[in-house]
């Protein structure tokens, strides 16, 4: 460490305060919502709780919801006052949530008691996670296996579209469905990103079933895409990073907490990775202290010490509802006059607010975390207060000669250490619009307002020929025709159809140009007499051997020459 270092690490400004704020997080998938308890500690989060569980329908997500969020403060002494939504997409419409949602989600708040940081849509929170891992906008596929199969397309970090399957045993079969649905794109990415929306999916087993799907025999992708496995909390995460980086844009996706006595989690020098949630196992980390703790508090108090959970009142009654709460309706944002700030620069263009007005004073602004009026109105709420000036001891009547000397040390320190590198990126973005414009040869100039466009008539004339060798040989002409006579040798009349196939002992073939019903043999003088009637034909090939002598025997196709025959 530098000497000044040293000495700005002994002025008393500059630090940051201990405490913290923390938070409910509240994702809601399409049959599971999983809660959490976070908070930001200096350039880390740390998410110090969470519970999920099915639901059924919207009134078994409340009492869900609920006790999740409860049962995510576990034994912590915390007190959390605003809580994050993470929501499907399929509750989203237009950068908006639709109204029965929307409602859902008012509900929510005043039965808990809560206010609302801002929501934020499950796909677009991963991939800005994504984005922040790999340091690259995404182009995937993301896949999330649960009771329902969610796909979302995502190229170049921009939210294509999301298409959702009932999941039926043939897994592959609903992800093909689904795929196919996005008919707008020709190629598919070749990355495909499973995680899971509902707890106990087993993530290795199904990315071995997808390794083994003929995913090019059936679908466009250029190559056979590569699949990873995503965190299982990868949803809660994401919908958490994405508020945690819009309140400080320099957090960490790196853990530093473990447990303090007082059951609150407080920076150490350990890490651990983001999704890792703790496990608070022995009576320190719940929060259990030995001896009369309204004493120590009591103590604390008189000491001057600022304990964090001593608050009366607080705990788990916090979560309790608040059925008579008198909060009217009309206090709540309408869908018409609420406002939905973006919560995050070109880096974030997801996130969405929504406000519950609060009354502020003449020259305040209003914010989602109270009343503010300057420009950190959006982070207000983790400003903490810088700590009381040190006493200086025995040289606290000193103050003529200790003046001019911190004075210096500020300038100083000012001129040395206050450095800033500031590093702006630009995120491309596409733009194409199809129109209708008219090339008209008479105009020179360019006219916007009619759509017309100097052009020129170009004419081209193309000639030629060209000769080939035939290689081969084909038969010309008309096929043989004439009449034949048709016996019946049965004693029951039989009627012919056209297209009846007539055959010589050569086996050429001969067909019957209309239908023909010959008679019944019947019995003459001197003997039997066979039915018969005269039909025209035709030879069914071309050329000389087609035309037979008169006299030439011939049988019907598939009948027996004893009971039909025929003569030319």
């Amino acid at each position: 460490m530098s000497f000044l270092d040293k000495i700005t690490a002994q002025l008393p400004i500059g630090k940051k305060s201990e405490s913290t704020e923390y938070l409910f997080a509240l994702n809601i998938g399409l049959s599971e919502v999983t809660a959490a308890v976070w908070g930001i500690f200096g350039q880390s989060i740390d998410i110090l709780g969470q519970a999920e569980s099915p639901y059924k329908d919207s009134e078994d997500l409340m009492e869900k919801a609920y006790q999740m969020l409860d049962k995510s403060i576990g034994a912590l002494e915390i007190e959390p006052q605003k809580i994050l939504f993470g929501v499907p997409d399929a509750w989203s419409l237009d950068d908006s949530l639709k109204e029965p949602y929307l409602k859902l989600l008012r509900k929510m708040l005043k039965e808990y008691d809560l206010s609302a940081v801002a929501y934020v849509t499950t796909t677009n929170a991963v991939s800005y996670l994504l984005q922040k891992q790999e340091g690259v906008p995404p182009t995937a596929i993301l896949l999330g296996i649960g009771d329902f199969v969610e796909v979302t397309l995502v190229k170049g970090g921009k939210i294509i579209g999301t298409r959702v399957v009932k999941r039926e045993d043939a897994l592959f079969g609903n992800i093909e469905e689904a795929l196919r649905q996005f008919t707008e794109v020709e190629v598919l990415p070749s990355k495909i990103l499973l995680y899971p929306t509902k707890a106990g999916e087993d993530t290795n087993k199904l990315l071995d079933d997808l390794m083994s799907y003929p995913w090019m025999q059936r679908l466009s992708f250029l190559h056979f895409p590569k699949i990873e496995v995503l965190s299982d909390n990868v949803t809660v995460e994401s919908i958490i990073l994405s508020a945690a980086s819009e309140l400080n844009p320099q957090v960490s996706l790196k853990h530093s907490f473990a447990a303090s006595k007082q059951g609150i989690y407080s920076p150490t020098s350990g890490q651990r990775e983001l999704g890792h949630t703790r496990h608070l196992q022995d009576s320190k980390e719940l929060g259990f202290v030995k001896g009369d703790i309204k004493k120590q508090a009591e103590e604390a108090d008189e000491a001057g010490e600022e304990t964090v959970g001593s608050k009366k009142g607080h705990g788990l009654s916090r979560l309790s509802r608040q059925a008579e709460v008198e909060l009217e309706d009309d206090n709540l944002v309408s869908p018409e006059i609420e406002e939905e700030v973006a919560f995050f620069d070109d880096e974030k263009p997801f996130v969405k607010r929504t406000a519950i007005p609060v009354e502020v004073e003449e020259g305040e602004k209003e914010t989602f975390f109270g009343k503010s009026s300057g420009p950190a109105a959006i982070l207000s709420v983790f400003l903490k207060k810088l700590p009381p000036m040190p006493k200086f001891g025995k040289f606290a009547g000193s103050k003529l000669i200790i003046a001019p000397i911190f004075l210096v040390l500020l300038v100083a320190a000012y001129l040395l250490l206050v450095k800033a590198t500031v590093t702006v990126f630009v995120e491309p973005q596409v733009l194409e619009r199809d129109t209708e414009v008219v090339a008209d040869p008479k105009v020179s100039e360019v006219n916007e307002g009619q759509k017309v466009i100097p052009g020129s008539i170009v004419e081209t004339t193309v000639s030629g020929s060209g000769k080939a060798t035939a290689t081969g040989t084909k038969q010309i002409g008309d096929p043989a025709k004439g009449k034949v006579v048709i016996y019946n040798k049965t004693s029951a009349p039989r009627t012919f159809s056209q297209g009846t196939v007539l055959l010589s002992s050569s086996n050429l073939k001969f067909t019957l140009e209309s239908s023909v019903t010959v008679a019944s043999q019947s019995a003459v003088e001197g003997g039997i007499a066979f039915g018969k009637a005269t039909a025209p034909v035709t030879a069914g090939a071309i050329g000389p051997e087609s035309n037979l002598l008169g006299g030439t025997e011939l049988t019907v196709s598939q009948l027996p020459s004893s009971s039909y025959s025929a003569k030319v």
